[in-house]
């Protein structure tokens, strides 16, 4: 099917869009179900967000392995093993009977779709260059942007109607279709261009982080991926167990926050050609900040309510995505010798600090928004002040 790839874009998004989109759909589908999870395993909110915690963390440490592993054994033996991982941690996760096993498949389930992902990336730079790479990359990830819309309201039926073991066995379906699609592909990377693993990648990641650049512009994408991951963590117990939102209608609620994830990727891509990078992330991080004001002035004058928890959440969305976009496009400039290990620093710096800070935020009991208001309060307002001191050259 490699010829397919080749054919044309729209082949290729086709073929490549389930296996890039599994981890978004393992950490969007799964939410609904997690405050009922506290009764039926008898724990507490800590251990359960550590199965949302866990995820991101273990999906972001793997990139640093996944990416120069298929640079050695090609990419779709890699993406194979990382599919049936997926597929076996989603399949053992519905049939998990304590939290503790919940938690184990779940690290199963985050890097084998962490594998899948990296994997796709790098079969489309196999393929792909220049304006043909990057209008694959933007409507994979356009793609990946309809997780939120519409996976938690798939997790709400699921759970709902057949309980929310079935959510992780339709992930588990999604893996066998993305397995079935991989065995019919043809490897992307020839022999000659195949790469030694070698523990010096490490050096080179260091390497990266040393770049101030890199580092300025990485917190801007992180601190964007850290305000709608803090949602996810938190969103299911403010909306279910504290304002009594029925389950039925929480990915409505959800879906709220995904269309800002949509709206910011398409106002991103729109404007960073005619702003600049450094400019779009500045007007990221003032959109951020204004949704975060908002949230935490709301709470304080009428306190906990559906409108001031979502409504806020939606500019806090939009420019955390900006800051995504144009943070990742920044961050990359400086390494055009060495892209792949420049993306996976990036990647596993994003995950793994969001899921701290989300962790921070969800570590006690969850009975407001401010963690999430007064997050993007202080990361928004530090980065625009930290970028003009820093960062002298608009690039």
């Amino acid at each position: 099917m490699a010829h397919l790839l080749r054919k044309g874009i729209v082949s290729a998004v086709a073929i490549l869009s389930p296996s890039a989109i599994a981890l978004a759909i393992a950490m969007d589908i799964y939410v609904p179900a997690v405050p009922k999870l506290v009764q039926i395993f008898n724990t507490d909110e800590l251990h359960l967000e550590l199965t949302l915690v866990l995820f991101m963390v273990f999906s972001g440490l793997a990139q640093l392995i996944i990416g120069p592993l298929s640079d050695q054994f090609g990419r779709i033996r890699v993406l194979l093993i990382s599919i049936a991982l997926f597929t076996f941690g989603s399949f053992l996760c519905a049939l998990a009977d304590n939290i503790t096993m919940l938690i184990l498949f779940r690290i199963l389930q985050a890097i084998g779709s962490c594998g899948m992902m990296v994997t796709v990336n790098a079969i489309v730079r196999d393929v792909f260059s220049g304006v043909k790479s990057a209008k694959v990359y933007s409507y994979i990830n356009g793609i990946i942007a309809f997780s939120p819309l519409l996976a938690p309201a798939v997790g709400s039926f699921i759970d709902l109607h057949f309980g929310w073991r079935w959510i992780f066995v339709f992930a588990g379906a999604l893996g066998i279709l993305n397995f079935i699609l991989a065995l019919t592909m043809d490897e992307t990377l020839s022999k000659r261009n195949r790469q030694p693993f070698s523990w010096g990648i490490f050096g080179r990641y260091a390497q990266v982080l040393g770049n101030r650049q890199f580092v300025l512009y990485a917190l801007s994408a992180t601190f964007g991926l850290s305000y709608l991951f803090t949602f996810f963590a938190i969103s299911s117990f403010i909306l279910m167990q504290l304002l009594h939102v029925p389950e039925a209608k929480f990915g409505l609620y959800f879906a709220f926050m995904g269309a800002s994830f949509f709206v910011g990727s398409l106002i991103s891509g729109q404007v960073v050609g005619k702003l600049g990078v450094y400019r779009t992330v500045m007007m990221g991080n003032a959109i951020a900040l204004l949704g975060g004001i908002i949230m935490v002035t709301w709470f304080e004058l009428y306190g906990l309510s559906v409108a001031g928890f979502v409504i806020p959440m939606l500019p806090i969305g939009i420019g955390g995505t900006i800051c995504m976009g144009s943070g990742a496009s920044g961050a990359m400039e400086p390494f055009s010798a060495f892209p792949g290990a420049a993306s996976a620093t990036m990647g596993c710096m994003e995950f793994l600090l969001s899921a701290i800070i989300g962790a921070i935020a969800a570590g006690t009991e969850v009975t407001s928004p401010l963690p999430l208001g007064v997050g993007a309060v202080i990361f928004s307002m530090g980065l625009l002040i930290a970028f003009p001191l820093c960062n002298r050259n608009n690039t």
